[in-house]
């Protein structure tokens, strides 16, 4: 099976033998496919993309989960007040 950085591949190559035929120059599909540069960062971006998609889309169809750790315990917040806050009401406030 091909991936998608194989099918761009083969894609660019197509269409610099095309350029180069139109141009008038003699090089084949598998010189230009061994000697052309292709940017690696470019791979390597594309291959991150795939990887955040992929772990995105398991996570949000709940096939993955987040680990969290608790590295620190809040006893000393400050509670919102009732006049600070005035949609929330106190539980003894509203009976």
């Amino acid at each position: 099976m091909y991936t998608w950085n194989d099918r761009t591949d083969y894609i660019f190559t197509a269409m610099l033998y095309a350029i180069s035929q139109t141009l008038g120059y003699d090089f084949d599909e598998v010189q230009l496919k061994r000697d052309c540069y292709r940017p690696r960062d470019h791979d390597e971006l594309e291959g991150q993309h795939y990887v955040i998609r992929t772990g995105l889309v398991a996570l949000l169809e709940g096939k993955r989960f987040l680990l969290l750790s608790v590295t620190d315990y809040a006893d000393n917040l400050v509670q919102p007040s009732a006049e600070s806050s005035p949609n929330l009401t106190r539980q003894d406030e509203s009976n």
